[in-house]
């Protein structure tokens, strides 16, 4: 048995020992935050360069670039369609950001047991099947330097809304085109998102495609003040269940 002489030197051997670990644990939390102010502070002057050259440069892209109207092409399908569960699977495993690897549809093909050129092919046939609008790269436009936006809103009579909104969704500086129902108060049925790098740029763009369509006397612009945090919506989740028992009544 131990005598309490013993006792004490252990107790106080555990506590000098946890001590230790937690100064050294304290230390290190310390440097890593360090060091993340430091990455963080990079990052942030590397994309002040980045809009600064990009505000600067007109060879980058013009402000006669992005009020010139490309291909128009036909609007989006929006009818329900029919998915099976390895549709629901290849969702969950793929939605998010992709690892910037020379591989990056490996590790979401291994989740699901099939080879990255199957999944990819599968992705192909969700295109087709009209589930999936497109695979694509997503641009922090204020990071860019484009950090001014103007909602353009537009009077469009209901029989011209098919003739003329794949026109206005065609010009390099817009990002979103849509049709919105009107009311009494409201009667604007198009709305335009420009970006630009300034409030003048955006105003170009709506400009041109209001002098391309003459016919349409009533319009108006948005301005956005400020810039709310986004969530990216994640499908077929537990998350996303409850949110449609609360709010969809599913």
């Amino acid at each position: 048995m131990a005598t309490p002489e013993e006792i004490e030197h252990r107790v106080e051997e555990n506590d000098s020992a946890t001590t230790a670990k937690r100064s050294a644990s304290a230390k290190r939390v310390g440097e890593l935050a360090q060091r993340r102010a430091a990455i963080a502070e990079q990052l942030s002057d590397v994309e002040r360069e980045l809009g600064d050259v990009l505000a600067e440069s007109n060879d980058v892209i013009g402000t006669d670039e992005l009020a010139k109207s490309a291909v128009a092409e036909d609007p989006i399908e929006l009818d329900k369609q029919p998915y099976d569960e390895l549709d629901r699977a290849v969702i969950r495993a793929t939605q998010g950001d992709l690892p910037v690897v020379a591989e990056p549809y490996a590790a979401a093909a291994a989740q699901l047991g099939m080879s990255a050129d199957a999944l990819v092919d599968h992705l192909r046939a969700m295109v087709d099947r009209g589930l999936l609008r497109r695979v694509a790269a997503i641009l922090f436009h204020r990071r860019a330097g484009f950090s001014a936006n103007g909602m353009g809103v537009w009077q469009v009579p209901d029989d011209r809304i098919a003739e003329v909104g794949p026109r206005m969704a065609a010009y390099r500086g817009i990002s979103h085109c849509y049709q919105r129902p009107t009311y009494a108060d409201w009667r604007y049925s198009i709305f335009t998102m420009a970006h630009g790098r300034s409030k003048e740029e955006c105003d170009a763009i709506l400009d041109a495609i209001a002098a391309e369509n003459p016919e349409i006397e009533d319009r108006a612009t948005l301005y956005s003040s400020t810039e709310f945090k986004k969530i990216r919506l994640l499908y077929f989740t537990e998350d996303f269940k409850r949110w449609e028992r609360e709010h969809a009544g599913v």
